[in-house]
């Protein structure tokens, strides 16, 4: 049975630097770049049972279309489980997805009625977890990235915890969006902070550094 546990779900000591240099290393593919994220990541969280990166598009009313990139392969089938129909338009998943940077099951479950708020903690724990959370960004209309973590037990996000994880989402986001679009890019910082400019504005942000 799981239990509700306060200590906490990462290690606030661990290489966070090398996680954010995976979300922003060049891969030749997207699930080679998720599956650099994940080596990070599991020492990140030593209390999950699992962790995962996926994406996720949804339509213009928020109805879930795909899932385009689900690491390691084994989870795709548990998150295609999690595709719970609430209606023509719209899915139990939005809460989780478009709540807030870090949520957990629970915490998107407020925002359900009580039948689907059961459901969606059910199937959590039908996958033999107390508790998920994931780190979620928007890199583009319509597309969730994200990186997740299971875990056996209740689990409770500390403040520190969150803020930190916040950052980290908003990482995820450039870092994805940087993968897929490189019109994006203003400059480039090198390893000792020095800006290349190659744009009038960046020269600008260069000269404030």
């Amino acid at each position: 049975m799981a239990t509700r546990s306060a200590r906490g779900i990462i290690d606030l000591r661990g290489d966070w630097v090398g996680l954010i240099e995976a979300i922003h290393a060049p891969a030749s593919d997207d699930q080679a770049w998720a599956d650099g994220i994940l080596d990070c990541a599991r020492k990140l969280f030593p209390r999950a049972a699992h962790t995962m990166t996926y994406a996720v598009a949804y339509g213009s009313n928020r109805e879930l279309l795909d899932i385009p990139l689900a690491r390691p392969a084994a989870v795709l089938p548990i998150l295609e489980r999690f595709r719970l129909v609430v209606d023509d338009e719209a899915t139990s998943w939005i809460p989780f997805h478009f709540g807030g940077a870090v949520l957990t099951i629970r915490e998107a479950a407020r925002e359900l009625d009580d039948r689907l708020a059961r459901r969606i903690i059910e199937g959590n724990a039908r996958e033999g977890f107390g508790e998920s959370m994931a780190i979620v960004a928007h890199p583009a209309p319509g597309l969730v990235v994200g990186l997740s973590a299971a875990f056996e037990d209740v689990v409770e996000i500390t403040r520190p915890e969150r803020e930190l994880l916040t950052r980290v989402a908003r990482h995820l986001e450039a870092g994805y969006r940087l993968r897929t679009d490189e019109s994006v890019v203003v400059a480039e910082v090198d390893a000792k902070g020095r800006v290349d400019a190659p744009s009038a504005s960046a020269a600008r942000i260069g000269a404030h550094l």
